[in-house]
């Protein structure tokens, strides 16, 4: 489990505003089967938030020193600390795994994205908290002591308040190789 709190000030057009803000993430996994082979479990990731009325009061949690893919899924849709992200991102998360043999790994992450302050709807204008869901799947392969091959499919699927279009699915494929000398 992991606990951040930032506090101070930081000046802005109107004068200084006071930093009150938290983040919080945590993981859970279950191995099922001998040796690990199945592997299932939950995680969170909770940024406080800021409606952005009182310049003088800043709430937002600001990370720009983390490593982007650790927080947040691999498609880096909310890197930007003062967009929507500083609305306070909550990501909730399902995890699933399997080792079907020594050598090979598979792994997918079903993130759920959403806000704790509001955001004006893109579909009727009214509030909305809801980001969409993300799909981070790989498939691991050690190819000899010390290499590994990597392929990761990945896709972001928005909520119709967010983008108001549902059909607008975004793709993020890679592949790498991993070498320990």
């Amino acid at each position: 489990m992991y606990l951040g709190y930032q506090f101070g000030s930081k000046a802005h057009p109107g004068g200084n505003g006071t930093i009150a803000a938290f983040m919080t993430a945590g993981d859970y996994f279950f191995y099922f089967l001998s040796q690990k082979k199945l592997m299932a479990g939950a995680g969170f990731e909770v940024f406080s938030g800021d409606d952005g009325s009182d310049e003088s009061e800043i709430n937002y949690f600001f990370d720009n020193y983390s490593s982007k893919h650790r927080t947040f899924g691999h498609m880096d849709f909310f890197k930007n600390p003062t967009g929507i992200k500083s609305k306070g991102m909550q990501d909730f998360i399902i995890h699933l795994g399997a080792t079907p043999v020594k050598e090979l790994m598979l792994l997918a992450d079903l993130h759920y994205f959403r806000l704790e302050k509001t955001y004006t709807s893109a579909k009727n204008g009214k509030p909305a908290h809801n980001l969409g869901f993300e799909t981070d799947s790989n498939i691991k392969y050690t190819l000899r002591k010390g290499l590994t091959g990597e392929l990761g499919i990945d896709f972001f699927i928005p909520d119709a308040h967010w983008k108001n279009n549902l059909g607008d699915i975004s793709t993020f494929i890679y592949l790498a190789f991993t070498a320990k000398i």
